[in-house]
């Protein structure tokens, strides 16, 4: 007769929490102000663009490098090497 095993989950809930004097925020940025206790986020909005990557690992990696240094974010890469970047306006 086999023996089944539970397993033990552990569920975790991140709670974000904005921080005085950080940018390193996901998401929303949070609008400053004392709101007793309640965060409002303004709306942000992005510019997107879609890229061909290239085909081989340098040329791969130098385009992450170019557009990084321009302030763009790699959002989404696809088969056929084309890839979604985005920045806030």
């Amino acid at each position: 007769m086999a023996t089944s095993k539970k397993k033990k989950t552990q569920q975790s809930t991140a709670v974000a929490v904005p921080i005085p004097g950080t940018l390193s925020i996901q998401g929303p940025l949070p609008v400053t102000g004392n709101f007793e206790g309640t965060v409002r986020y303004a709306k942000q909005n992005w510019e997107y663009i879609v890229v061909d990557m290239g085909n081989t690992p340098a040329a791969i990696q130098a385009t992450l490098n170019n557009k990084g240094r321009e302030g763009w974010e790699l959002v989404q890469t696809y088969l056929g090497g084309m890839s979604i970047f985005k920045r806030p306006l």
